[in-house]
C-alpha cells in the first residue's frame, strides 16, 4: 500500500497545566507479508519534508502558504518522548544540532555517570 501520514486526532491541555498534548493516529510500521517494511518510505517522506524549506529558498517560483525560514530551530520548546528539546534559533545546522540535540543527550549521560 502507499505510504500515508498520521492524521491528527486532538490537541488538549496537559492535565498538570504544563503544556499541551498532541494525539495522532497510530500507523502500523511492522513488516508486511511481503517482507517489506515501510521504514524506507518513511525515511524518504521525512527527508522530503525537511527539504521543503530548502526547496523554497532555492526556487524563486516555489509556492507555499508560509515563507521559508533562514535559520534552524523553532519558536517553542518541544519534546522527544519525555525529554524536552531546546529549539533556540541558530544560523547554521551543525551548530543547532550540536548544541540543541547532541549536547543535551551527552549531558544526561554524563549526569548519570
Amino acid at each position: 500500500p502507499p505510504f500515508t501520514t498520521s492524521s491528527s486526532i486532538q490537541v488538549f491541555d496537559h492535565p498538570d497545566g504544563t503544556g499541551s498534548v498532541f494525539v495522532m493516529e497510530h500507523i502500523d510500521m511492522s513488516y508486511h507479508s511481503s517482507g517489506q517494511s515501510q521504514y524506507a518510505q518513511l525515511g524518504e517522506n521525512l527527508a522530503h519534508l525537511h527539504l521543503h524549506n530548502a526547496n523554497l529558498l532555492c526556487s524563486p517560483n516555489a509556492q507555499s502558504d508560509v515563507p521559508p525560514v533562514r535559520q534552524f530551530g523553532f519558536d517553542v520548546p518541544t519534546c522527544c518522548g519525555f525529554i524536552p528539546q531546546d529549539n533556540r534559533w541558530c544560523d547554521n545546522w551543525p551548530e543547532f544540532y550540536a548544541k540543541q540535540r547532541l549536547k543535551p543527550q551527552l549531558d544526561m549521560i554524563e549526569d548519570k555517570v
